[in-house]
């Protein structure tokens, strides 16, 4: 388990992915770890708001780590050169 979770640090983890955001925050939780999954598209700025107030509905405030790790992935056949 990651160091600030052993510390009694807080997971709020979201993504567009449901599916997989549930499956983190459940392995979170199997590890002892408190995580919260919560439905985002990082691209959709009015949504940004609203999820630091749930954020800070269900922990009571959010400080000391922000981590925004937005990525794309886009399957491409390979090609032979």
């Amino acid at each position: 388990m990651h160091a600030a979770l052993r510390g009694g640090g807080k997971v709020a983890v979201t993504d567009i992915d449901s599916i997989r955001g549930q499956q983190l925050v459940a392995k979170i939780a199997a590890a002892g770890g408190q995580a919260a999954y919560l439905t985002q598209d990082v691209t959709d700025e009015a949504r940004w708001p609203e999820v630091v107030a749930e954020i800070e509905d269900c922990y009571g405030r959010l400080d000391d780590v922000l981590v925004v790790n937005a990525d794309i992935g886009i399957m491409v056949p390979s090609m032979a050169v």
